[in-house]
């Protein structure tokens, strides 16, 4: 990331956000730090926007006094305690008890105290009282809040209560989801639901009572298409709290009504790989195409990079595990949470995207056509690197930002800089090398606009081309200020530096 846009816009404005508020001096500070990518920008730029002239006090905040910068546990502050408060409450009057918390600090200290408990369930040997393990919570050794973390841990005390009368294998389930409890415990069910489902298939596919020994993980396809028929996406959003308030919609960015967009075809275009401002206009035909961009990158952002790839990911480990399940019945995929937060469709496309590649278009194209050949990772990195800077740009409209998360990514690890300057050769690999091209001294060309390879030339006339794995440390060398010498030896070059 290069360049970080902060935008303020004036206390009452009915563009903001329901919940939205100003950046604290510490949290301004946190998001300018992250303009400039390590490693790839030796800058970056910081916007910082407002709908009226800059004033004068506003830049204090650009400068915080220590206090300002103090750390403060996130148990502590007014809106956790207030949140705790709400929780006592809830507790005080639902029958439903912790499984009731939702959407709050509290919610999510109680899964950590409901994990923290099953780990000490699960040790070979458990010793002692696991909620001593909160001793070591920061909020615990901050002086001066003796009666809010006494409220914290006795909230922890509840939670402990109802794991205590809990089926240990349904607490080990719903330690596992990483939701709250409540969530935790509705996952559970429905994944319950789901295996008997799934279950059925595997009688219906079975034929003359034969059944596979190991069981069958179906493709990403067949996957949604089980979880799209029992409206899997849509009872998230209705009972699962972390997933429903993150898809939603209005037809206008000022006082705009609510929009109906079903998620599920949706998310079958987003893993699709269709772009972002194709699906804007796709999900809300007729609003104006900024808003419609707008709402777009935050749902997807919220909904399918975040709630809703989680929770489908504990879902189906849960759907997988599940003992209403017989051995030999298939499971679902284990990799659709990945492609649901990813938007690919392909796991060459979500190889490329783990392993450095952040452009999801361009691991979209190539996972398409490296699917059908089967490479895997290794395979996959010799494929790409084999279509070079040239092949990336003609044939997949490489950007030069795009070009350059390539270049690292089929990078061979090398250190001809060192070997330089330790007076040794350093030897090059080449590729596209004229046949019956003599050994002897060659030209090496650096990169340009018109010629994106490095290219290695002998009385003006191309003779080979630096692959695409060893480019970046040979415009490394290249741009070194070493005095080097190149010569074309057994099919390398060969590079030295110049005796002087």
């Amino acid at each position: 990331m290069r360049t970080v846009i902060v935008h303020h816009k004036v206390d009452g404005d009915p563009l903001t956000y329901d919940g939205q508020r100003a950046l604290s001096p510490a949290e301004l500070l946190n998001a300018i730090g992250r303009a400039g990518r390590a490693g790839r920008e030796s800058e970056g730029w910081i916007f910082l926007t407002h709908p009226y002239p800059p004033r004068p006090a506003e830049f204090d905040s650009l400068s915080p006094d220590p206090e300002q910068l103090r750390v403060v546990s996130a148990l502590l502050t007014g809106e956790a305690l207030a949140e705790l408060a709400a929780a006592e409450d809830t507790l005080r009057q639902d029958a439903d008890g912790v499984f009731a918390l939702a959407d709050s600090i509290a919610a999510d200290f109680a899964s950590f105290v409901w994990l923290v408990l099953q780990l000490h369930a699960s040790s070979p040997a458990p010793q002692g009282n696991p909620i001593d393990a909160l001793d070591a919570l920061f909020a615990l050794s901050q002086r001066g809040n003796g009666r809010n973390t006494s409220r914290w841990l006795t909230l922890a005390d509840k939670v402990a209560a109802v794991f205590a009368n809990t089926d240990p294998a349904q607490a080990g389930r719903w330690a596992a989801t990483g939701t709250s409890l409540g969530s935790a415990r509705y996952l559970d069910w429905f994944a319950n639901q789901l295996a008997v489902l799934l279950e059925q298939h595997s009688a219906d596919d079975a034929t003359g009572g034969y059944r596979l020994a190991e069981p069958e993980e179906w493709p990403l396809q067949r996957t949604l298409d089980f979880l799209t028929e029992h409206r899997v996406f849509d009872r998230l959003l209705e009972h699962v709290p972390e997933v429903t308030r993150t898809w939603s919609f209005k037809d206008k960015e000022t006082r705009g009504r609510q929009m109906d967009v079903p998620i599920a075809p949706a998310l079958r275009e987003w893993i699709s790989g269709a772009a972002i401002p194709g699906l804007a206009r796709s999900w809300q035909p007729g609003v104006a195409d900024g808003w419609a961009l707008e709402q777009a990158v935050r749902n997807i952002s919220t909904a399918f990079g975040h709630a809703l790839s989680w929770t489908v990911g504990a879902l189906i480990n849960l759907v997988n595990t599940s003992p209403a399940l017989s051995p030999g019945a298939p499971r679902l995929n284990t990799y659709t949470a990945w492609h649901i937060r990813h938007g690919v469709d392909t796991e060459q496309a979500l190889t490329l995207l783990t392993s450095g590649i952040t452009s999801r278009r361009i691991a979209h194209l190539l996972g398409r056509d490296t699917a059908p050949l089967g490479h895997r990772s290794a395979g996959l990195r010799q494929w790409t690197a084999q279509h070079h800077i040239d092949g990336w740009t003609q044939q997949y409209g490489a950007s030069d930002y795009e070009v350059q998360d390539l270049l690292d990514y089929v990078r061979t690890p090398s250190d001809p800089i060192n070997q330089l300057l330790d007076n040794r050769a350093a030897a090059t690999p080449l590729t596209r090398l004229v046949v019956g091209t003599p050994d002897g001294p060659v030209s090496v060309a650096r990169p340009s606009e018109r010629h994106p390879t490095i290219r290695v030339g002998r009385d003006c006339r191309l003779v080979a081309t630096v692959p695409a794995d060893r480019h970046l440390d040979v415009l490394a060398m290249l741009d070194s200020g070493l005095d080097l010498d190149h010569r074309l030896h057994n099919g390398e070059l060969v590079t030295t530096r110049r005796a002087r």
